[in-house]
């Protein structure tokens, strides 16, 4: 007896509701007249040769006609709401299995690598990232061959922010793991991953202004997520100078590039390094001042209970020699702009 079996995920349960079949194992949808063309059974054999054949088949001629887009749009849609749920594991698997049926398309490209590194270990940090990297190329390639020129903008501000989110994924691993010799370089790879965008971009549209605005953003989210890295991570009011710059070179690199697209950018870039520098040697004198005004009270409450043999004299001092140090940094606090 013939039997409905699903194209997906080859379920034969699939129950009528509300003029259509569906699938009760993975939800995919087939009407009235898909469904009958479901209902093969076993090979078809063709010229003397038996063939396998997947997909619904129209014998309607004399000539065996295969198609397979009712299947690639449910591929797409199980793979869409795998994306919407956050399930990485089904969404990599089924954007695989669209880009096997969809060569050219820049979602499924992009997705199906995308989702493999956002299912990475913190080990493999460095590795997910470059491998994300190095998928820009071809997928910005197809955005630019197979999309509308219309829609290309949308596409790749749709990449910057996954690329964005596992980023922020990336480092929030590398903050929990931060004692772990490796740390460093996981953070470098996946501020890379960010940079790379953007320089891809403007490889792919070089003569484009309004793509070059949209590159700018791949740079901006690289640059504020590697500012808030150092801010958690080094002490740059304990560092040298050259030390500092050597720190910040990404960084200053990327905002100059910005600034050529929106010119306040770097101007804006400066400022905030020096507040964040400030904020750093403030929060030291800071420090300072309370462990020494708690040290001048101590000797003020020791004066006051002193007995007739304590040196009250070298007491007196210490207190004097303290209320003059923290009036000193007191007002190098007020001095810190």
């Amino acid at each position: 007896m013939k039997r409905l079996t699903c194209e997906m995920c080859g379920g034969t349960d699939l129950i009528k509701q509300d003029g259509v079949f569906v699938c009760q194992s993975c939800g995919c949808k087939y009407s009235v007249e898909e469904a009958r063309k479901l209902m093969i059974e076993g090979p078809v054999d063709v010229s003397g040769s038996t063939v396998k054949i997947e997909g619904s088949v129209d014998v309607s001629g004399s000539a065996v006609k295969i198609d397979t887009q009712q299947k690639i749009k449910n591929l797409y849609e199980i793979a869409r709401r795998a994306r919407d749920d956050n399930n990485s594991i089904a969404a990599a698997d089924y954007y695989d299995m669209v880009l096997q049926e969809d060569p050219f398309s820049w979602e499924a490209s992009f997705y199906a690598t995308y989702y493999m590194a956002m299912n990475t270990k913190v080990g493999q940090i460095a590795e997910s990232a470059a491998t994300v990297r190095n998928s820009y190329s071809s997928v910005l390639n197809l955005i630019k061959k197979h999309v509308s020129e219309e829609k290309q903008e949308d596409c790749v501000k749709e990449m910057i922010a996954r690329v964005k989110i596992i980023a922020d994924m990336f480092l929030y691993n590398v903050q929990q793991n931060k004692d772990n010799k490796n740390a460093i370089d996981w953070a470098r790879y996946t501020f890379e991953m960010q940079y790379t965008l953007g320089d891809c971009i403007m490889k792919v549209w070089p003569d484009q202004e309004k793509i070059g605005n949209v590159a700018a953003i791949a740079w901006e989210t690289a640059v504020e997520n590697n500012m808030d890295y150092y801010k958690k991570n080094f002490d740059t009011a304990a560092m040298e100078e050259e030390e500092i710059n050597g720190l910040y070179s990404v960084t200053d690199l990327y905002a100059k590039r910005i600034s050529a697209i929106d010119h306040d950018y770097y101007q804006n870039y400066i400022n905030r390094k020096k507040f964040e520098q400030l904020e750093r040697q403030r929060k030291i004198i800071e420090d300072e001042i309370d462990w020494r005004t708690n040290e001048k009270c101590r000797l003020e409450n020791e004066l006051k209970n002193a007995g007739i043999f304590c040196n009250k004299a070298l007491i007196k001092d210490r207190i004097a020699f303290l209320k003059a140090k923290i009036d000193a940094l007191c007002k190098q606090i007020s001095e810190l702009k």
